[in-house]
């Protein structure tokens, strides 16, 4: 059969399928439906490109978002209205920097607390400080706004210090504590707003969430070693220190005013910085931050908690910080120990090296003291030995019942024919020196005849204890001070009887007639004047 008569075939057999009269029914048929067809596969195509359409017109509503959200705000008056941030985002940006200190390398969540002001502000400039490179490292997208700072000290690189001045351009400084979230540009604009008008703060307390921030005392002695907290009622628009989780903004000259400003843990070494140069901290009651959870379990927390005792250790003894209490309920000691040699060396001249240097002797070493004169007194106590407070200690007694201050040691006089009642005495004489059950430790004194009994064999804060005999009336002992203007004889009269006064939380034997005893030994009026021991030399005494 030829093509042409094959063609015809076809077109009768369809005609004859669907009933078709003609051949021109069968043709208009048969366009219909290829229309038909054709217009699904428009409306599929169709479908598609205003998916796609969609789908891009949310993505640049994200982008736009990103660099311009719309704030709504009141005006002076009142009325509401809307307006672009971008102003605020760029003034945002000329007035804050961003700093994260407080964070741990173990686990962390540095990367999205960047993020978070990034979009929130994203012209700002955020500088991760970290006392040396983070290991795990951090998957933070750095940038000219993302820095990195590391405080590690290198030969041949820029002070990391100098450093962070050349970074922070802004006149104000932002400290933020690891999982802190803003909430939005314009909250935290309005603090800052809020520090330029409170002219009698250097610093702003901003809390994180619902933190309920308190305003505890603090006061930094120097001179003592020591820092004590204390708690105050009150006056929390000027603190000297300011409890609980909140962000903490200055002015950025004063921060460099500081001496260590990025020391760890932060707070508590800028509110010392702070509160020596007297400077007060505000408290902010807007909401601007929120907090988000960092740790995943318990081991990750106690280790947090861990490093941060010791960093706290660290920082106390950088600040030459001894002695914390915390109202006069809980003190901890950052000095020597029974396992540690004493805080000063070899006292020349009676001038102890800290004393040279305007400080009184740390309260490391005055806890030592007082707990070996304890020991003795307690020993002298159950061998009835005859004995007394001698030179600086009975006068830090009839001063304060303690030790003075600058005091370095206890003086302890006693009958040296007593000495025989006390086995420690007589283990003396057989041994030369020993160490008793309780880890003090006894010697003869290599000076002449005197004994000393040290806190350990180790730290060598001490008590001496000197043999004195009565001859014509008159107590006398073998060996004599010429730099000790107190070291001199005197009548036996003073002795009968003993007496008890309050010394270092006990009642121990002294002269009778105290004051005159004293001034006998030291000159009129030594208990109302105090003097330091070659006081001319004294920095600042």
């Amino acid at each position: 059969m030829s093509a042409s008569g094959s063609h015809y075939e076809n077109k009768h057999r369809g005609q004859k399928k669907h009933g078709f009269k003609s051949y021109a029914d069968f043709n208009f048929f048969t366009r219909k439906r290829l229309l038909k067809l054709g217009s699904l596969q428009y409306m599929k195509c169709l479908m598609i490109v205003l998916v796609i359409n969609l789908l891009v017109f949310l993505y640049l509503i994200y982008a736009h978002n990103l660099f311009s959200l719309d704030q709504y705000v009141l005006s002076a008056n009142g009325a509401s209205q809307y307006y672009r941030e971008d102003a605020q985002h760029l003034l945002l940006a000329k007035e804050v920097t961003v700093i994260i200190r407080e964070f741990e390398d173990f686990e962390n969540r540095v990367n999205k607390t960047v993020k978070n002001f990034k979009w929130i502000s994203p012209f700002m400039t955020v500088i991760i400080v970290a006392d040396n490179i983070p290991y795990p490292p951090m998957a933070v997208n750095f940038s000219q706004t993302v820095r990195f700072v590391n405080l590690q000290l290198h030969p041949m690189l820029e002070n990391p210090t100098d450093t962070l001045k050349r970074m922070i351009t802004t006149p104000y400084t932002l400290f933020i504590p690891d999982g802190t979230n803003i909430t939005r540009s314009y909250a935290l604009l309005q603090a800052v707003r809020n520090m330029k008008t409170r002219k009698l703060i250097k610093a702003l307390a901003i809390p994180i969430g619902y933190e309920k921030l308190t305003c505890p005392g603090m006061d930094v002695h120097l001179r003592s070693w020591s820092v004590d907290f204390t708690n105050f009622v009150g006056g929390e628009g000027m603190c000297d220190y300011v409890q609980g989780s909140h962000a903490l903004l200055m002015s950025t000259s004063d921060l460099f005013q500081l001496t260590s400003p990025f020391e760890r843990p932060l707070y508590v070494s800028l509110y010392m910085q702070l509160t020596l140069r007297r400077w007060k901290t505000g408290i902010y009651t807007g909401e601007v931050f929120t907090p988000k959870t960092i740790f995943k379990n318990f081991k990750s927390e106690w280790k947090h908690k861990h490093m941060e005792e010791l960093r706290l250790e660290s920082t106390m003894k950088k600040f030459e910080i001894k002695k914390v209490s915390y109202d006069k309920q809980k003190v901890i000691y950052y000095g020597c120990t029974k396992e540690t040699e004493r805080c000063f060396g070899t006292v020349v001249n009676s001038m102890p090296e800290f004393l040279y240097k305007g400080k009184w002797t740390p309260p490391c070493c005055l806890k030592a003291v007082r707990e070996t004169a304890r020991h003795v007194f307690n020993m002298l106590n159950k061998c009835s030995a005859r004995y007394w407070l001698e030179g600086g200690s009975l006068l830090g007694a009839a001063r304060q019942k303690d030790i003075i201050p600058w005091d370095y040691d206890v003086d302890i006089g006693v009958y040296r024919e007593d000495l025989d009642y006390c086995k420690q005495f007589v283990t003396l004489k057989e041994k030369g020196s020993f160490t008793d059950e309780a880890g003090f430790h006894w010697e003869k004194a290599t000076e002449g005849e005197f004994f000393r009994i040290h806190y350990s064999v180790v730290n060598r804060n001490h008590v001496d204890i000197f043999p004195f005999y009565s001859k014509s009336g008159i107590m006398t002992k073998n060996t004599w001070f010429k730099t000790h203007r107190q070291d001199t004889e005197f009548p036996e009269h003073y002795l009968k009887p003993l007496t008890k006064v309050e010394f270092i939380g006990m009642n121990v034997s002294a002269p009778n007639n105290i004051r005159q005893f004293l001034e006998y030994k030291f000159g009129k009026g030594v208990i109302e004047n105090p003097r330091f021991p070659n006081s001319e030399m004294v920095v600042g005494g």
